[in-house]
């Protein structure tokens, strides 16, 4: 039987993960997921990749704040539904309208990380469709790279730490949902699911880069498990881990609840089976 076994959301992209029990989703994905973001001085966002430090940035949201901490550095917060001049970024090939937040959290990023990133906020009045190749129109995402959810087997992280020799924990995947009870690298085959009866669309696996190689502690990057995947997880020139989704409705997602796989691909492509 399978069931979700941990939720995790990412209220600034590329800042350390909140793992929660219960979570409000909408098909933007889980309620404050990506909604902030740095960008360069040209307006292009910043992540892991060029910044593995973003990983120190603890990130909790309480009291309708979100709450900042960096060790060594100190604390900052701002509204979680900010005022601002408006500010286009891009992220990847999208060009997004959005708030830029200045203050406390900007300031202490620009300390962590050296340079002199902006904060950037995803207002209601935005939107950013998700690649119509492999969604509906009017799917829609916040700054995610590209789809609202990452769905991960638990079972398949235990694996890759296997091949690699040594603990990998989940969260170097940045999943959204994680799903127990599957075998192994099953997923790669599921394209839709349900999660407590919510209808899930998995319509292409995720793209890994350096940052699953970035201790999502101390912000120290490495070589796995991005190595041993390049070995066992290529498909073309890309690294594969995890499905991408999307999901239709709104409600409450809770660990335990049940999955589902309602739809399947005839089967993996071939290197990833």
């Amino acid at each position: 039987m399978l069931g979700l076994s941990r939720l995790f959301f990412y209220p600034i992209k590329g800042a350390r993960g909140v793992e929660v029990s219960s979570a409000r989703v909408t098909p933007l994905g889980l309620e404050h997921d990506r909604r902030f973001m740095f960008v360069d001085e040209a307006g292009v966002f910043v992540s892991q990749r060029e910044h593995p430090a973003l990983a120190r940035m603890v990130v909790t949201v309480e009291d309708e704040r979100l709450l900042v901490h960096v060790d060594g550095l100190g604390a900052a917060t701002a509204p979680l539904v900010p005022e601002g001049a408006p500010l286009e970024v891009e992220i990847w090939r999208d060009r997004v309208d959005a708030l830029r937040v200045e203050g406390e959290v900007e300031a202490l990023a620009r300390e962590l990380l050296g340079a002199p990133v902006r904060l950037a906020y995803f207002p209601a009045t935005s939107r950013r469709q998700v690649d119509l190749a492999y969604a509906e129109p009017g799917d829609s995402t916040h700054f995610a790279d590209g789809f609202p959810l990452l769905v991960v087997g638990a079972e398949s992280a235990r694996e890759v730490a296997r091949q690699v020799g040594h603990e990998v924990p989940i969260e170097r995947f940045r999943p959204s949902l994680v799903v127990e009870g599957a075998p192994a690298f099953d997923e790669d085959t599921w394209r839709e699911i349900t999660v407590a009866g919510r209808r899930v669309r998995l319509p292409k696996p995720c793209a890994r880069c350096a940052v699953t190689t970035v201790d999502h502690l101390t912000g120290e990057r490495g070589r796995e498990p991005l190595a041993t995947l390049a070995r066992t997880r290529k498909v073309g020139q890309k690294v594969m881990f995890g499905m991408n989704a999307l999901i239709d409705g709104d409600g409450t997602l809770r660990v335990g609840d049940a999955v589902a796989i309602t739809r399947r691909a005839p089967a993996a492509p071939p290197e990833l089976s």
